[in-house]
């Protein structure tokens, strides 16, 4: 007996980048970091905070074959050459709950490369990303 039916998964989650649907991937990351400054007055402890700038970040992780079909979608220009663009990741489990869908603005790719380790299977790659926002919907 399900006591509260299906939760999301990650055979659930949908990412599109360059206006596809990508299908090797295998991990995305991404994280709103926002500069917090604990304040102190009179005494030893905190009297209050104060927030400074957000920052945005992440990952992805591709397989080979996925990522040289990015690699040819941008011309054979290096993915981190290509200007910002959006990355958006729907949450779509069925079964009557509802998509949830984050989109990732403005994201700019800081690297690109291969990597491969005896033993692999599969050769995957973690690229790394800069963000403008973050929009959770």
């Amino acid at each position: 007996m399900f006591i509260n039916g299906k939760a999301y998964e990650h055979a659930d989650v949908r990412v599109r980048l360059f206006g596809r649907t990508v299908q090797g991937i295998s991990a995305i990351n991404y994280r709103d970091n926002s500069a917090v400054t604990v304040n102190h007055m009179a005494g030893r402890e905190p009297y209050s905070y104060s927030r400074g700038n957000s920052s945005y970040e992440g990952s992805v992780t591709l397989e080979l074959e996925e990522l040289q079909n990015l690699r040819e979608a941008a011309a054979g220009v290096k993915l981190n050459s290509l200007p910002p663009t959006d990355i958006v990741v729907v949450f779509s489990p069925g079964e009557g709950k509802r998509d949830i869908t984050h989109t990732i603005q403005q994201v700019v790719f800081v690297n690109d490369g291969q990597e491969s380790n005896q033993g692999d299977s599969t050769l995957t790659t973690e690229i790394s990303f800069v963000a403008g926002g973050l929009k959770l919907t």
